[in-house]
């Protein structure tokens, strides 16, 4: 059976019941990890199938660039990363809505192939994007 998590603490701006929702829908089982260890976070993201990052936050939520960089398919919002809507659509879902989020998930489990690529891709993007060293030079040389 796949395994679908979501990592993270839970409140009310991650929305979680959007993504109990989803996993019902497809009948899948669901794993909730909100207390960890920060040096466990690559072990835990890789022992799941998919990670499901649902936040209504425009805050970039580290899990989902994590289990991506750790070559795990990540589903997110269109809220949370909206840089990722155009790049990989079938890495983010509409915010707020089950049946598009189970979409997504199937689409990811019946397309093996594709979703190795796409995450492969992803994978690729993120650390060209978001290497912590590159951030902090960015970062850096904006405070010059």
């Amino acid at each position: 059976m796949t395994r679908i998590l979501y990592a993270g603490r839970v409140a009310p701006i991650k929305d979680l019941p959007t993504l109990e929702k989803a996993v019902k829908i497809l009948n899948l089982k669901l794993i909730v990890n909100s207390s960890y260890s920060y040096h466990d976070v690559a072990k835990i993201l890789k022992s799941a199938d998919i990670v499901v990052v649902p936040t209504l936050s425009r805050a970039l939520d580290k899990v989902f660039l994590e289990a991506l960089a750790c070559g795990v398919p990540a589903i997110g919002t269109d809220i949370g990363y909206p840089f990722m809507v155009d790049k990989f659509p079938q890495l983010i879902f509409k915010a707020g809505n089950p049946e598009d989020l189970a979409q997504k998930i199937k689409w990811l489990i019946d397309n093996p192939k594709e979703s190795f690529k796409i995450t492969k891709e992803a994978k690729k993007y993120i650390k060209e994007n978001f290497d912590l060293g590159k951030l902090m030079d960015r970062i850096v040389n904006l405070c010059r």
